[in-house]
């Protein structure tokens, strides 16, 4: 009985097979893969920041078109300084409308002018009921903030919602934004001149 020998070449194809299933295999699982991943949790954190550094943008430029007086405390702030849309949404946030709120200390502040030029500094002022000035840097003082008060406008820590890690992002009113956890809240100023709840002495 004659035996049939095996070509080299028939191998040599065989293992082209395996070695092309195996890239398809891997190509495939590449572009299917992030489909059944949950979202990566950053992005949305991501997108919070943004949305309250062009809040705060827009804030700014309020300011400086308003003798850098900053707006009314009221429900419609977000169109006052012509905000409008998605960037008002928190990826985090599971209710309808707007997810910030803004600090209503800073109703009626404005930014003290310097020098000859006349220029805003970096000062915001408020005068209270007994005719005192009250101020405070720019970059100390929360504008904005993750939060779920229905009025759209907060107080103090208690009107902020921890979406994020139990952490919030807050943008201060020089723009910068910020995330910060829970226990760090009381290292943060919601008031003009004064010290903020449960902050040190």
């Amino acid at each position: 009985m004659k035996q049939i020998k095996s070509s080299p070449f028939l191998w040599a194809i065989s293992e082209m097979e395996v070695i092309f299933i195996v890239i398809l295999v891997a190509v495939l699982f590449v572009f299917i893969s992030p489909f059944f991943m949950p979202k990566r949790y950053p992005t949305r954190q991501t997108t919070c920041t943004s949305n309250q550094k062009q809040i705060a943008l827009s804030f700014i430029m309020y300011t400086y078109e308003n003798d850098g007086i900053f707006p009314q405390a009221t429900e419609n702030w977000a169109a006052t300084i012509d905000v409008k849309g998605k960037i008002l949404e928190c990826p985090n946030d599971k209710n309808s409308g707007s997810s910030y709120a803004y600090n209503a200390n800073l109703a009626s502040a404005f930014y003290k002018r310097t020098g000859e030029t006349g220029d805003f500094s970096n000062i915001i002022s408020i005068t209270d009921n007994s005719n005192t000035t009250l101020t405070v840097n720019n970059s100390e003082i929360i504008l904005t903030a993750d939060s779920d008060a229905k009025s759209g406008i907060m107080r103090g820590k208690k009107d902020v919602a921890f979406w994020h890690k139990d952490g919030a992002i807050l943008s201060f009113a020089d723009g910068h934004v910020l995330y910060v956890k829970k226990d760090k809240m009381a290292d943060v100023r919601f008031e003009i001149g004064s010290k903020q709840e449960g902050e040190k002495q």
